[in-house]
């Protein structure tokens, strides 16, 4: 596989972890609402969903670039927890009324994403061709998620969650 095919790679799944792994909140700036519920400011929220998609950014760099399909495999499923622990951190915090419905979004995006990723891991895991399943991490549809992720964590000024 050529450089630049394996650099869009490890991309590919970077993009579709697209964050961090949990342990954001408690000590975050938050404002009390109505009802009583506290939610995150703006503010709060944004350094904890950065933090979030920080840590978790670090974790995927550091498996590499896989080259043949058992490195696949390892780095997809491991992407895949890491993924999760982004969905968990972001589902975890209050963010202020304003912008809940498109941290929700972005949950959702990521939520739908870590499925690819899982069903590409079971193919790796299959045995497919390491090739096609690079080929399937890069075709439109993923890329158009991942296009989605950006826009949405753009939206919500999380600059370390694109």
């Amino acid at each position: 596989m050529n450089r630049s095919r394996t650099s869009a790679l490890l991309v590919a799944v970077a993009l579709l972890t697209a964050g961090g792994l949990a342990g954001c909140g408690g000590s975050e700036p938050r404002a009390a609402t109505a009802a009583g519920e506290t939610r995150m400011t703006v503010e709060g929220y944004v350094t904890a969903g950065n933090t979030i998609c920080r840590e978790a950014e670090g974790t995927v760099d550091a498996l590499g670039t896989p080259t043949d399909i058992a490195s696949l495999t390892v780095v997809l499923t491991t992407a895949t927890t890491i993924g999760q622990g982004v969905v968990d951190g972001l589902s975890g915090l209050n963010p202020p009324e304003e912008l809940a419905d498109a941290n929700q979004q972005l949950v959702d995006q990521m939520a739908e994403q870590i499925g690819v990723l899982t069903e590409i891991a079971a193919a790796a895991t299959e045995g497919s061709d390491f090739v096609a399943l690079t080929r399937e991490l890069l075709s439109p549809d993923v890329r158009a998620l991942a296009a989605d992720i950006d826009a949405t964590a753009t939206e919500l000024g999380l600059t370390d969650c694109r």
